[in-house]
């Protein structure tokens, strides 16, 4: 209903999300502003007035963003003259006149302590909720209250952002049980939480790479244009502006932006594309539970009984701990093997996608009458199943085009899921052929970055960017224990009281001689009963 409200405006840009809303126009000289606004503010009262709205003047207010003191301006509502404020909350984040966003992480900050004060209640150094449980709690809790936003509030000053690294470092010293001298760097590793600063880059990284892929008619397409390096490095901006931070980050990384896959509708009329047949016929046969060698015996049941006729293809995607992407397709029948290697951004979900893509490339060469594609991967097959209007991805497009293709030429296109790793040949042979293909030294280059790969992608980055942090870190207790870094706690299965004194000898911060010297308890670090220094290793 207030889609068209944007269209009663002239002069001034409009941001809306459900029935919140703001309009702003940017200038140097206050006058003209407010010969701008006011017409709009007019057209939006007619606007209202029409089909039958009131906005409530109590809720709206005016703001200017500027440094300059006693500023004047005068605005109405109809009959309303708006007050002027300092700062105002506008989708969850308090946005002042300076956009320091002093007022909301100082708003975070009494947030987060309340959730903090509630993990103090739930534990104690004896007893009380495991590191596990309360670890989810603060992700839940917490973290996410610190992520919300953070890619507009992360221009702040650093001395500001600072006050959120001692919520993340209290939070983890009650997680861990730990002392309050313990380094937040090795609290961070053991808890599998990275440092706030590294995380908040990676969020932006990801809305960047989000709004890239964007088509160029999109509202937030302007906030990735290339007029903010020009202003950021010719006025010599102190603050990174989210554009400049972004690209700094995928640098780092040594990614570029021409890898990202620009969201286009689908090439052909929808009406013109057949459907795919997609049957999952075992799913509804054999569980999760059922012993290996009884779903092997369906899986061969089935292809020997429905596809003894067909060409039969079966497809492999692999992904190994190291980020290596493959994948490949096999045709027993006719002895052919065809590994590949892809850009290591892509996911094991692309993967599965790219294996029967290549697949049916082969297939539009040979041209069988019956063919039937043997996939390892439910959720590839959902997607090619779902219906072509909720498609976004080119590789979908493409399957579906050369499928379509095959079927008016008199081929008939079967894909078929079976299960993985219960030893049917067919499956085994691709499998063994995708991992292979993880060593090869060319891979397939012309592929993109798609919308779904963007987050693991960002991931990677943050975990590659946190590794590189972490192998700086001058306490090297725990590096002799946990040299690369993982997202998971690091601390088996423990009562309380274990898992506190575990943590505290990992990382060295235990009331033993050597650490309490360095916080003044004790005058020296020396053992009483050898004179050598009272560490975790001597005990």
């Amino acid at each position: 209903m207030v889609n068209d409200l944007s269209t009663c405006l002239q002069d001034c840009e409009i941001s809306q999300f459900a029935d919140d809303g703001a309009i702003w126009k940017s200038g140097s000289c206050i006058k003209f502003l407010q010969k701008k606004i006011q017409p709009d503010l007019d057209n939006i009262c007619k606007w209202c007035s029409t089909w039958g709205f009131k906005i409530s003047p109590s809720k709206t207010v005016a703001m200017i963003f500027t440094r300059r003191n006693n500023i004047n301006i005068s605005l109405k509502l109809g009959n309303h003259t708006l007050e002027i404020v300092k700062e105002i909350k506008f989708l969850g984040l308090i946005f002042d006149r300076n956009l320091t966003w002093q007022k909301h992480i100082q708003s975070l900050q009494t947030k987060c302590l309340k959730v903090i004060n509630c993990m103090r209640v739930l534990t104690g150094t004896r007893w009380g909720a495991t590191s596990n449980t309360l670890r989810t709690i603060y992700i839940s809790l917490i973290r996410s209250k610190l992520d919300y936003g953070c890619e507009i509030y992360n221009s702040a000053s650093f001395s500001t952002k600072k006050c959120l690294d001692k919520i993340q470092n209290q939070a983890l010293r009650i997680c861990t049980g730990s002392m309050r001298s313990a380094s937040l760097k090795a609290l961070q590793v053991e808890m599998g939480d990275p440092p706030l600063e590294i995380r908040r880059q990676s969020l932006i990284a990801k809305a960047f790479l989000n709004m890239t892929s964007f088509d160029n008619s999109h509202p937030a397409k302007a906030a990735v244009n290339d007029t903010f390096i020009f202003d950021y490095y010719s006025k010599n901006v102190k603050r990174k502006p989210f554009s400049i931070t972004a690209r700094d980050f995928l640098a780092q990384n040594k990614f570029s932006t021409e890898y990202i896959y620009r969201y286009s509708e689908c090439p052909c009329p929808p009406w013109h594309i057949e459907k795919s047949l997609v049957k999952t016929q075992l799913q509804d046969k054999i569980s999760k539970k059922d012993l290996p060698h009884l779903i092997k015996s369906e899986a061969e049941i089935l292809i020997d009984s429905e596809y003894s006729k067909h060409l039969q293809i079966f497809t492999d995607g692999s992904k190994d701990p190291h980020g290596n992407t493959s994948c490949a397709y096999v045709v027993p029948e006719l002895k052919i093997k065809k590994g590949f290697k892809l850009p290591n951004y892509i996911s094991i979900f692309m993967s599965e996608l790219m294996a029967i893509f290549v697949s049916l490339l082969w297939l539009e060469d040979f041209k069988p009458i019956k063919t039937v594609i043997f996939v390892d991967s439910l959720s590839a097959l959902q997607a090619i199943r779902a219906p072509i209007f909720k498609v976004k991805n080119q590789i979908l497009y493409d399957i579906h085009l050369i499928v379509t293709s095959l079927k008016k030429g008199g081929s008939e296109i079967i894909f078929e899921w079976i299960p993985s790793h219960v030893g049917v040949m067919g499956n085994e042979s691709a499998d063994l052929q995708a991992k292979n293909a993880l060593n090869l030294d060319n891979c397939i280059d012309f592929i993109p970055l798609f919308k779904e790969d963007i987050k693991t992608v960002c991931k990677n980055f943050l975990k590659n960017s946190w590794q590189k942090d972490w192998e700086t870190n001058k306490d090297r207790s725990l590096f002799k224990i946990i040299d690369k870094i993982n997202f998971q706690i690091n601390i088996p299965n423990l009562t309380r009281e274990k898992e506190i004194l575990l943590f505290k000898l990992r990382t060295g911060y235990i009331g033993l001689n050597k650490h309490l010297n360095k916080i003044g308890v004790v005058t020296s670090n020396l053992c009483i009963n050898c004179n050598q220094i009272e560490s975790v290793e001597h005990c």
